[in-house]
């Protein structure tokens, strides 16, 4: 490892001294757990943003036109393909809290 210099807050270094105290590893520890943290943080933000710039670059609507009546119940509803009806609300409610 490589020693570092930094600047801190002694509000902040007093808190952190204090939290130090009461787990292993001191100061040093804390700081390079925190810095590990910070860059995870990071790097999901940055993987987020390209998957913002790549799929709100071009929306699906004009790639999916055409689909919605793909999702029809075959017979329109009617028959053995009917979905199946619920009785009540309360059975709906039911359902609704299992899924």
């Amino acid at each position: 490892m490589k020693a570092v210099q930094a600047t801190f807050d002694e509000g902040l270094l007093d808190k952190l001294d204090r939290y130090c105290a009461a787990r292993a590893g001191g100061r040093a520890a804390a700081i390079r757990e925190a810095v590990a943290d910070y860059l995870r943080r990071k790097a999901a933000e940055e993987v987020a943003l390209r998957y913002q710039a790549g799929y709100g670059a071009a929306p699906a609507a004009a790639e999916l036109s055409g689909w919605a009546d793909e999702g029809v119940w075959p017979g329109g509803g009617k028959g053995r393909f009917a979905a199946p009806a619920l009785a009540s609300a309360r059975e709906a409610a039911a359902l609704d809290a299992t899924i």
